[in-house]
């Protein structure tokens, strides 16, 4: 059985495990910093003016 777990509220981890998951790929240099960043950045200012679409294919 596969398992998942998402803490979006601080109960098992000190702070939002979707950005330090992002935190963790970089450090383990499984992703691009500098593209994470600029990607992460798009997403988070997209979310606070309510026009991100978690639909729209981000993948050119």
């Amino acid at each position: 059985m596969a398992l998942a777990i998402f803490d979006l509220d601080n109960t098992l981890l000190s702070g939002d495990s979707d950005y330090l998951f992002g935190q963790f790929l970089v450090e383990k240099a499984l992703v691009d910093s500098v593209e994470y960043d600029r990607q992460n950045d798009l997403f988070y200012q997209q979310y606070t003016n309510q026009t991100l679409d978690i639909h729209h294919d981000c993948h050119p």
